[in-house]
């Protein structure tokens, strides 16, 4: 590895720190991802997939380009597929064809509320489990894989079967990088990227394609 663990942990200590007082802010846009995902208003889908597109430019910008890349040269190639992601989940948020129906009561959607609450409002205090301080959390929209985490469970829960793999592509890859990153530099924070993949695993191997409708709007 090009940097030790307490290196790692410490870039999350610098993002937390640059935005500072916003930081609150950040939280509550978080908190209203799980609002927004239940809503059957067209315009505040749209302004939910917005602010999700958003959290994927803005860790991108942010933290692997102003932090990452400076103890790993590799982060700047990610950039553009963080980008890339930010334009699919807008497309699929903009085209109600691309939606499934809403409040559907199936291990589906129950599973991505479940890991977008976890990544979320659980996530960050992780950071406290393992012995680091609040300073150091990883919150959606400043981390890749509470990023990447959050929108498995918007994409479980929103996503058509179609559209479904337009979405979990990069997320995928980037918990998968970042899994593999955190086993190797010792820190249990691994497990919890393995127990995500799995459960986004079995979610999808348990769920039966079913016809996907539009959202009806209100």
């Amino acid at each position: 590895m090009l940097f030790s663990e307490r290196v790692y942990w410490r870039l999350f200590d610098q993002i937390n720190s640059l935005v500072g007082a916003l930081l609150p802010a950040v939280i509550a846009l978080g908190c209203l991802l799980l609002v927004g995902v239940w809503s059957r208003h067209r315009s505040v889908q749209i302004a939910t997939a917005l602010l999700l597109a958003a959290c994927w430019i803005s860790s991108a910008c942010l933290f692997l380009w102003l932090y990452y890349a400076s103890v790993n040269w590799a982060a700047r190639y990610a950039v553009p597929f963080f980008l890339l992601e930010a334009g699919l989940i807008l497309l699929v948020g903009i085209n109600p064809q691309l939606n499934r129906p809403l409040a559907r009561r199936d291990a589906r959607g129950s599973a991505g509320f479940v890991m977008l609450v976890y990544a979320v409002i659980i996530h960050p205090f992780t950071s406290l489990m393992f012995g680091r301080s609040l300073g150091s959390a990883e919150f959606v929209g400043l981390a890749p894989d509470a990023t990447a985490l959050a929108t498995l469970g918007y994409a479980l829960m929103v996503a058509s079967n179609k559209s479904l793999w337009l979405l979990l592509p990069i997320p995928l890859v980037v918990l998968v990088l970042s899994g593999l990153t955190l086993y190797t530099l010792g820190t249990p924070e691994a497990w919890i990227i393995v127990a995500a993949l799995l459960v986004t695993s079995i979610t999808l191997s348990s769920t039966k394609p079913r016809a996907n409708g539009p959202t009806t709007a209100l």
